[in-house]
């Protein structure tokens, strides 16, 4: 059944905020279900007085020339609704579009093509035209109509296509779009699976020749007409591209082998305009393409279709170009969730890629070789989404046979394919989501000329995440003494330190794609952040530990790794010595997905709390040198858990120290969990191992102090599922600001007695709104107006469940300093988790940094 609905209207979920009576009803009010609203889509953009023109169309003009163009109008889509609205909306555009042909010179108007549904018209516009529009209040914009070239049996193992298939995840019951040169539908590798076909190109009786069979050499629809187009030489691009996306047959097969087709030949004949290429050769106008993405778009509720490929591009470009007038289709497919993969180029630009591979909304994708390196020839930038590989591919071609291509245009339908699989694993995921988990779970590359790092497609993973492997507490950088650094300096401001975390893992060499430390700041000279990541990636626009002047404080960190195996961390004020111990890391999934899986607790249990004598059956302070035992094995959410995960808080410090964690039967390690000063109140993320006595102690280094713990979830070596429990890392992502308004419908603090309901599924998150157990957040609490604590729970709760939850805590705080705390938070059946607050006011600020397969 299509993912689409019949309604055109968007949906989006509310989020509410509670302020009630009492501290505990308010939080519960907010822990309970609540109703999901509707709100209407969004408006159609403000008409303005003059269009938006596109410099290198007057400059065309004023040459004499007749420039071909693409004009946006400002007539809503009727496609885009239903009923009395697309009724009214097809008037207005109707009136618009007539009003142009009048005004425009004859001969403008007579090259006028429309495409149904959509306020665009193409035209070949002369100087006098383009005035005539740009007089319009009904005319958006005005972009050239360009003229776009093609780009030109071992990359699906190495992409890990044969072990997703070995899943029986094929794209079965999805379907793939291909606009190129036209398929050979009847290739024995793609026979039978074809759903739809068409054509649609130019001819302007000036050198620009329609290609489509039949009396109309412009457009046509119906079996045969996505075939390849007549100028053999330089058509078998397409049926190359189909057959590396959705080819089966015996020995080889493409990446989604069960999944169906749609070919639609875009391509037309030039006879002058090709370049270095001898005329005549093959282009497809920015027009044509539009008319494709709208025969697309109408198919949506008919057919499952995961992806369009665009194996196809322009000039390359450093940075987006929005301003392409094909992005307001692209946003309608991927709105309709039907994913537009492009190529990024063939030029050897290292500083961008090409259009329209640089709208924002499209997944552009670079080429690899069979060594996993970036090939020369593919265009490369920050803003690439994706590497496949893309060197000496072998696929179909048309006369029934195979021929081996090179390009971004054959790494290209890689990723389309993809998305076929993983949409079909994932039938309710949008495409950002599949982008997250693509992106995610990719092998990191980095490209030699330029340094930057994009993650190359690994359908292993995606399909089965990575595991967690729990070791047993490492020190693997101290800037005091120069372990791991080999300098015995503190970090100075901006400055870094990049760490070789892979060797201490314990995981082979490239399986490792994410670690698990604690990181502490010690004897910060000004207050700043640190913040950690892969080495190679941009840096995130997010914190990992905040720390005042001459304080030291820990928190947890998931961190993926770099290509190499390391992490960056980064100073940003001052100087500040970094303590990093490693505590666990995850694998490369797929067949090396060999160790715990993660099950988390519905809500936090309170496993220890040596105030009361909760777990230690003493009401007493831990002493100096002394531990407290306490069991977890009996609250852990399946039976033969090894490994627990907990939120420590140190209160009541007698004396400067730090707390350990550990298991109970296992010596204690050099190593610590969190430092407390006398007055402070310090929470951390901690995970360990478990003892065979099924429980876990805490160490005190000196002085007395209370230890608090709360259990999140535990760690089991097995799993009914495959798939349960398996982490994948996200590009750290800001969710929730409250100084800002990020995330929530107001600016300003969260009150209490009340709570604050944040969407961390789907939105910019990237995390999937199903199939997920779990998500792992950075929780910052600043800007207290008093000492106090934040909880954090699913939404959906029943009433007794949310007075469970109110007796423990994920972030204590105080005010004059942020503090930070990693949390593993199971989420609502909305796609929610509710921050609660039964007193005073906190700013809170939350980062995703991954989520846990279901």
């Amino acid at each position: 059944m299509p993912r689409t609905t019949s309604s055109r209207a968007g949906t989006t979920l509310t989020w509410r905020r509670a302020a009630l009576g009492t501290a505990l009803l308010a939080v519960a009010t907010l822990l309970l279900p609540a109703a999901v609203g509707a709100q209407p889509a969004p408006a159609d953009a403000p008409r303005g007085p003059t269009p938006t023109i596109e410099p290198g169309v007057r400059a065309a003009v004023e040459r004499g020339e007749r420039a071909r163009v693409i004009v946006e109008l400002t007539a809503p889509a009727p496609a885009l609704v239903t009923g009395r609205a697309a009724d009214a909306a097809e008037r207005t555009l109707d009136a618009s579009r007539t009003g142009i042909a009048e005004a425009l010179p004859t001969a403008d108007a007579a090259s006028i093509q429309t495409v149904d549904g959509w306020p665009f018209v193409a035209m070949e516009v002369s100087a006098d035209g383009l005035a005539a529009l740009a007089a319009r209040p009904d005319v958006r914009s005005i972009t050239p109509n360009g003229a776009s070239a093609p780009s030109l049996t071992q990359s699906i193992p190495l992409i890990g296509g044969d072990d997703a298939a070995a899943l029986g995840y094929t794209g079965a019951g999805q379907t793939v779009a291909v606009l190129d040169t036209g398929v050979q539908t009847d290739h024995p590798f793609l026979a039978g699976r074809t759903v739809a076909e068409a054509c649609f190109t130019t001819d302007n009786g000036a050198g620009i020749v329609g290609q489509c069979p039949g009396p109309d050499v412009t457009e046509a629809t119906g079996p045969g007409t996505g075939a390849p187009c007549p100028l053999a030489s330089k058509c078998t691009h397409g049926t190359h591209v189909a057959g590396i996306a959705v080819g089966s047959g015996v020995g080889i097969r493409g990446v989604a082998p069960e999944a169906n087709l749609i070919s639609i030949q875009v391509f037309s004949r030039f006879d002058a305009g090709c370049g270095t290429e001898s005329p005549p050769c093959v282009r497809v106008t920015d027009f044509d393409l539009i008319r494709a993405f709208a025969f697309v778009y109408d198919l949506r509720d008919t057919h499952d279709i995961a992806s369009v490929n665009l194996s196809l591009g322009g000039f390359p470009l450093p940075s987006w170009c929005d301003f392409d007038g094909r992005k307001p289709m692209i946003d309608a497919m991927r709105a309709a969730g039907i994913a537009t993969v492009v190529a990024s180029g063939n030029d050897g630009a290292k500083d961008g890629i090409q259009m329209p591979a640089c709208i924002s909304s499209t997944i552009s994708v670079g080429a690899t070789d069979v060594a996993d390196n970036v090939a020369g020839f593919s265009n490369s930038a920050p803003h690439l989404a994706m590497l496949a590989p893309g060197v000496g591919t072998n696929s179909s071609v048309p006369g029934g046979g195979f021929g081996t291509k090179s390009g971004t245009s054959m790494a290209t339908p890689h990723v389309a394919g993809a998305f076929a699989v993983l949409a079909q694993q994932h039938p309710d995921a949008t495409v950002d989501e599949l982008v997250g988990l693509l992106r995610g779970t990719g092998v990191p590359v980095r490209d030699g000329a330029n340094g930057v790092v994009t993650p190359r497609l690994a359908l292993d993973r995606a399909t089965r995440p990575p595991t967690f492997h729990l070791r047993e507490p490492v020190r693997v950088l101290d800037t005091r003494d120069g372990t791991g650094s080999g300098v015995a300096a503190p970090v100075g401001p901006g400055g870094w330190v990049d760490l070789d975390v892979a060797p201490a893992t314990g995981l082979p060499v490239g399986e490792v794609t994410s670690v698990l430390v604690n990181l502490t700041a010690v004897g910060a000279s000004t207050p700043t952040h640190l913040t950690m990541w892969g080495a190679g990636f941009p840096e995130p626009a997010t914190s990992s530990i905040n720390v005042l002047g001459g304080e030291t404080r820990a928190n947890a960190v998931v961190a993926r790794v770099g290509p190499d195996g390391t992490v960056r961390v980064r100073n940003n004020s001052g100087s500040v010595h970094v303590v990093v111990d490693l505590f666990g890391a995850w694998d490369a999934g797929g067949d090396a997905a060999t160790g715990l899986r993660y099950d988390a607790a519905r809500l936090p249990v309170r496993v220890l709390d040596t105030r009361t004598g909760t777990g230690s059956g003493a009401a007493a302070p831990i002493g100096p040198g002394g531990s407290a035992t306490f069991d977890v094995a009996t609250a852990c959410p399946q039976p033969g858990a090894v490994a627990a995960v907990v939120n420590l808080t140190g209160t009541g410090a007698g004396a400067s120290t730090h707390l350990t964690v550990h298991a109970a039967t296992s010596p204690l390690p050099g190593t610590s969990n969190l430092n407390l000063t006398p007055g402070h109140n310090v929470p951390n993320g901690v995970t360990s191992l478990i003892g065979t006595d099924g429980k876990l102690a805490v160490f005190n280094n000196a002085g007395a102090t209370d230890a608090v713990a709360d259990l999140q979830g535990c760690c089991n070596a097995t799993a009914a599922s495959p798939e349960a429990g398996r982490f994948v890392p996200a590009d750290p992502t800001r969710v929730l600001d409250t100084r800002t308004g990020l995330g929530t419908p107001a600016v300003g603090p969260l009150v209490g007695p009340g709570g604050l309901t944040v969407e961390v599924q789907g939105n910019h998150s990237g995390v999937p709104r199903a199939g997920i157990d779990a998500v792992v957040l950075n929780v910052t609490a600043l800007n207290a107006a008093e000492t106090h604590h934040l909880t954090v729970a699913p939404t959906g709760l029943s009433l007794d469940e949310v007075f469970a939850v109110l007796n423990t805590s994920v972030v204590n705080y105080e005010p004059g300093r942020a503090t930070a705390n990693l949390v593993i938070a199971p989420v609502g059946p909305d796609g929610k988790v509710t921050l609660g607050l039964t007193q005073g006011q906190v700013d809170v600020v939350v980062d995703v940094v991954g989520w846990l397969t279901a």
